[in-house]
């Protein structure tokens, strides 16, 4: 009998709950200037590449591919030059024109004191108010190790007004939806 109240009592009060709200729209329109950081070749595809081909419509977008994409050892020799050149071509589909590789070890990331000057440069000099990062909360260590790296050198840079994080390898709660369809 006291199961059958508590499991009465608790569909009463689950039946009382409104539904989960969808996430917000992210307003592109408020982007002027976009940094992305991709771990690897596609990562930026992957995680939010209908977004960038949008804001790449309205504003300068700028990729920075963070690792070479030579598949930490368990790719054939090469693969890392053949992955940056789709990566290069990818964005131009994507419509994005500008990017840098920062050739950081795949599989190995490891941020560095000279990586860190590089970032705050290219942060200073390219003057982003919008930078999108990998997940923190992704399973994959460089995309987590990334993450945690590049965090607080976008958070203290003075041209950043949104931080966006976006999900690769696993779903993560979503903040902000865009729509991406035609």
């Amino acid at each position: 009998m006291f199961s059958y109240i508590a499991s009465k009592r608790v569909r009463h009060a689950l039946n009382a709950l409104e539904q989960c709200p969808l996430p917000r729209p992210l307003d592109l329109t408020l982007a002027r200037k976009v940094l992305v950081f991709s771990p690897h070749p596609d990562d930026e595809t992957l995680g939010c590449g209908g977004t960038l081909a949008r804001l790449a419509q309205m504003c300068p977008v700028k990729v920075a591919l963070v690792t070479d994409g030579s598949g930490a050892g368990g790719l054939p020799a090469g693969a890392g030059t053949v992955r940056q050149t789709e990566f290069v071509k990818a964005l131009k589909v994507l419509g994005v024109k500008d990017s840098i590789q920062l050739n950081q070890p795949d599989g190995h990331f490891d941020g560095s004191a000279e990586l860190a000057v590089v970032v705050k440069k290219l942060l200073e000099d390219y003057q982003p108010d919008w930078v999108f990062l990998p997940s923190p909360l992704d399973y994959h260590r460089d995309h987590v190790r990334i993450a945690a790296f590049l965090e607080p050198l976008c958070r203290n840079a003075a041209s950043v007004k949104q931080l966006l994080f976006y999900e690769i390898w696993a779903p993560v709660p979503a903040t902000h939806i865009v729509d991406v369809m035609d």
